[in-house]
């Protein structure tokens, strides 16, 4: 007869060691994500054009699209 090993996948021991390495493993993924640096740049802040054709004379100037946004105004 084959014995199993004492070292068991079912064990409580072996599953919490696991949560813990995965709940390590997300903690390190969501520091990742989070942007460093202090304030943002003025250049590279996002500046809303409110007529159209205002927005097509800037994209044809600097020949980047144009991302329309629609809004029901009650």
């Amino acid at each position: 007869m084959i014995e199993s090993s004492s070292r068991s996948t079912d064990s409580p021991r072996w599953r919490r060691s696991w949560y813990r390495a995965a709940k390590y493993a997300l903690l390190y993924v969501a520091a990742l994500a989070v942007p460093l640096g202090g304030p943002i740049d003025p250049k590279e802040a996002v500046i809303w054009i409110e007529s159209y054709d205002e927005a097509l004379a800037e994209a044809r100037l600097t020949g980047k699209p144009i991302f329309l946004e629609f809004r029901c105004a009650p």
